[in-house]
Parts: structure tokens; sequence; C-alpha cells
């Protein structure tokens, strides 16, 4: 009786001859190696004035600390032709893991937040050059997709700013250095 038991039990515990294969382990993502002073080149205050899509001009600014520890601080303002503050932003770049973390929130004019308490937009770098940083989207919590951070000429940093859905259009700031 023992040995049919066993015998039964090895059988149930073997995999039908039609099973399918196990899916294989996802691969682990690739850490982009970086330090926080990767990012020095984006450090001091951005603004531009831009044509508004409903007339007028407006300005947007974004400032950034140098690099202090393993982080920088920043802010962005986006100001309507009226003077009206559009949206904040406060901005973190954390260097985490050997990488570069960016994290954002933003929040109305009236200091209402857009992202959940605990949940603030956060992005991995997924590549990286010596005036050229892109974030992507870690995918918890928000619509973005991209945030890109580029120096193309001393003076100058063009951000941008991808959609998860595309059919929105990239935001894109062509911003100067204020000295």
């Amino acid at each position: 009786m023992f040995a049919a038991v066993l015998a039964a039990s090895v059988i149930l515990s073997q995999p039908p001859a039609s099973a399918p294969p196990a899916p294989a382990p996802a691969p682990a993502p690739v850490v982009i190696e970086a330090v926080i002073a990767d990012a020095a080149f984006i450090a001091g205050d951005w603004s531009a004035s831009r044509p508004s899509q409903r007339g007028g001009s407006e300005f947007v600014q974004e400032v950034w600390t140098a690099p202090s520890g393993n982080n920088m601080m920043g802010m962005f303002r986006w100001v309507n032709p009226a003077g009206k503050a559009i949206v904040f932003e406060i901005l973190t770049i954390v260097e985490e893991g050997g990488s570069l973390t960016l994290r954002l929130r933003h929040q109305s004019a009236a200091g209402v937040a857009w992202e959940e308490k605990e949940k603030p937009a956060t992005f991995t770098l997924a590549a990286k050059t010596a005036t050229r940083l892109e974030f992507v989207d870690s995918g918890e919590t928000n619509d973005l997709a991209a945030c890109i951070y580029e120096c193309p000429t001393p003076g100058s940093l063009v951000i941008t700013v991808k959609f998860d859905n595309e059919d929105n259009k990239d935001l894109v700031f062509n911003l100067t250095k204020t000295e």
C-alpha cells in the first residue's frame, strides 16, 4: 500500500506532459550609473517668455540648486499673460541605488497638490550624456511618460515633457540662464 501511495504522489507532483513552460523571468531593469554631479549642468535660474495659445505671453521659470550631498532641489512656475500662476512644481533629483531619481509635485496657485500625498510623480534615469538627462516615468502615479533636460548650448536649457497619451503634444520649454 505504501508503495502505491508513494507512486501516486510522485505521479501527481509531476506537471502534465502538455503543461506550457513557465514564463521566463522579466529582465532586470537597466540601471544607468550616475552621481548627483552628473546633473550639475542644470543648476541655475532658467526662464523664458513664450506665446500663449490664448494670446499674449506666458512666463516660465525653473530654478535648480547646485548639488549638495546626494541631491538637488528645484522649482518651476508657469505664469499666464495676466500674471496669474498656472502651476507650480517642487522638484528633486536624488542619487539613489547608483543612479538618479527625479521626483516632482504639481500644485495650483492656491497650493492644492495634484498628486496624492504619498505618491509624487517619480522618474528613473533612462539615459545621460554630459549635457542631457532623460528621466522616464516609473509607471506608478501620473500621466507623464518622460522629462528630458538638455543644455544644447551654454546658457540654454531645453525641458521636454512627454505624456503617456501620445495624442498629447510634447511640452517643450526653451529656457535661457539668468545671470
